[in-house]
């Protein structure tokens, strides 16, 4: 994989982790009295562990 697409995918999963954790806060503060709604949390959840895996792909291995 060449070094620009590499930073491509780095800085896209680092964009849907912080993209996922906002729809969190947000599915999260704006909850009612019986708590989150479901749909927004699981994609949140999905996003940003879509984001942390692209991310560990790029990350060099210490």
């Amino acid at each position: 994989m060449s070094p620009q697409l590499g930073a491509v995918v780095y800085y896209l999963g680092r964009f849907l982790q912080v993209f996922a954790m906002w729809i969190l806060l947000v599915d999260v503060f704006m909850a009612g009295p019986l708590g989150p709604q479901p749909n927004p949390f699981y994609v949140g959840v999905a996003m940003f562990l879509a984001g942390w895996l692209m991310v560990r792909t790029q990350t060099p291995k210490a």
